[in-house]
């Protein structure tokens, strides 16, 4: 019969048995295992320059932003967004 301190795992002195031990089922085969792949190819793309990208996101960025949280403003007065 299988006793809780088994199942549970919990490590309890018996007397004259000073360490625990292994359980049946363990499997302590291990392998290492390695894998040869070829080269992955790496396609690079320039970026534009830091000050063309951020003036692109001031009219976009901020005004997408700006939709989506008067949106959820609007949802949150009402009784739909607030049960």
């Amino acid at each position: 019969m299988v006793q809780f301190r088994e199942i549970v795992g919990i490590a309890f002195h018996r007397g004259g048995q000073e360490t625990m031990q292994q359980p049946d089922n363990m499997n302590t085969n291990m392998n290492n295992m390695v894998v040869n792949v070829g080269q992955i190819p790496i396609a690079a793309r320039n970026q534009f320059p830091w000050l063309a990208r951020a003036i692109y996101f001031m009219p976009l960025g901020l005004t997408l932003s700006l939709i989506w949280i008067l949106l959820a403003w609007i949802i949150a007065v009402t009784i739909i967004g607030l049960p």
